[in-house]
């Protein structure tokens, strides 16, 4: 076999964006280490494929993983990982 063209394409990666890296994985961390991963699933409705096994397991919608993360979205433990959402019909999508 004949050695390919292949082009390498990247970007310099600064000591502020190993930075920025450290930062966000220890955010990520922390937030497994407290326990605070809750499933965020898809708005329940008709969707052409499931998006998350894990929010929707046996492929019948998002209902009620849907009231639970309604439920904890707003507890203020978990605003360090989840912004604060739009509220519906603010920009055309609402949350998600």
């Amino acid at each position: 076999f004949a050695k390919a063209d292949y082009a390498r394409f990247g970007y310099a990666v600064s000591p502020e964006v190993w930075s920025d890296v450290r930062e966000d994985l220890a955010a990520v961390v922390d937030g497994i280490e407290a326990g605070y991963y809750p499933a965020r699933p898809v708005r329940p409705g008709w969707h052409l494929y499931v998006e998350c096994e894990f929010c929707e397991p046996d492929h019948l919608g998002t209902a009620e993983r849907w009231s639970e993360w309604e439920r904890k979205r707003h507890d203020p433990r978990l605003a360090r990982w989840f912004a604060p959402e739009e509220p519906e019909g603010s920009n055309g999508e609402g949350s998600r």
